[in-house]
Formats: structure tokens, sequence, C-alpha cells
């Protein structure tokens, strides 16, 4: 696994093997618009640059903190729409039940639908892997 990417917020990190990105949010107190964005976006230009390469995408939520309506919806019309253009087939989302996290993934699974993204939560990254290897 290659952290591609890190900032005060999370980690980005590539996985040849499972074809995937993943993001692991550290436990801060507030994420800023400009790092949360910085973040996804290393996510987008790796997808681009190996397009068709990286199928999967896993977030580990479990430290990340209350997230604003504001990113969700740019996260939702420019990561999405960016991520499927490159190869993006499969979504997972490791968190530990908050209310607060449920109500953003549900949001955000409403919307891929949209694109016909498969996007499931996992309570642990070992489940999320092994449904994202599934044909």
């Amino acid at each position: 696994m290659l952290t591609f990417y890190e900032n005060e917020v999370g980690a980005a990190q590539y996985d040849q093997e499972h074809h995937l990105v993943q993001v692991n949010w550290k436990k801060v107190k507030t994420i800023s618009f400009q790092e949360y964005q910085d973040i996804f976006n290393s996510c987008t230009n790796l997808m681009a640059q190996k397009k068709g390469q990286i199928t999967n995408y896993m977030s580990d939520i479990r430290m990340q903190g209350v997230v604003s309506p504001e990113y969700r919806k740019w996260f939702q019309d420019v990561v999405i729409p960016s991520a499927v253009s490159s190869g993006l087939k499969k979504g997972a989302v490791v968190f530990d039940g908050n209310v607060f996290q449920k109500y953003y993934l549900n949001n955000i699974m409403n919307f891929t639908k949209k694109y016909g993204l498969q996007f499931k939560f996992f309570s642990s990254r070992d489940e999320a892997i092994e449904w994202m290897m599934k044909a």
C-alpha cells in the first residue's frame, strides 16, 4: 500500500493489488474545506492518471468529524463524476454507525445510483475489501 497524499486531516493510499484508492481520516476537531478538497483532488488525480486501473474506492470515516453539507455537495457534484469517468465501479465506507455520518452517507448513496456506482457501508476494512473483490 502506497501513501500518495497526506495532510492534517487524512491520508490517501493506493492499493494496486485491490485496484483501490482509500482515504483514512484522522481524528481532528475541524476539517477545512480546502483540506477536504485537497485529499479528494489527490485521489481523482491519481484515478485519472491510472484511468481504468482503479475500480474501487474506500473511505474509513470512523475518526472523521462532522462534514458540512457544502462539503458533501461538492463531493457529489465534483468527485463522484470525476472518479466514475476514470473507471470507478465500487465505493465502500467503513464507519461505526454514527447517526450524523449515516445521514451523510445515505445522501451520497442515493446520489451514486445516478452514476451506476455500487456503494455500501461496512464496519471493517476486511469486509469492504471482500465485497469489492467479488465480481
